[in-house]
């Protein structure tokens, strides 16, 4: 017959081996987790622009306008001239 100690002993090994059988899945589920996240931030990276190309960007378009603006005014200067 089995005695209290042995009963207890195996109700304990059991629940240390699902124990460690679940921090074994958790761990595998949070590393599957983290390589989806790099790989997610690494795809909405592409989508993206830095905010210095934003600039050089902004400043060629503030040119041209400019330089529609100068064009317009000396329109508007030749029209109202006559």
């Amino acid at each position: 017959m089995l005695d209290m100690n042995s009963l207890w002993n195996a109700v304990l090994s059991i629940l240390a081996a699902f124990t460690v059988l679940w921090v074994k899945n958790t761990k595998v589920e949070i590393s599957e987790l983290r390589s989806v996240l790099y790989k997610t931030r690494e795809e909405n990276a592409k989508d993206y622009v830095t905010r210095d190309d934003l600039k050089v960007h902004n400043a060629e378009i503030a040119k041209r306008l400019d330089r529609l603006e100068e064009k317009i005014d000396t329109l508007v200067l030749k029209v109202t001239d006559k």
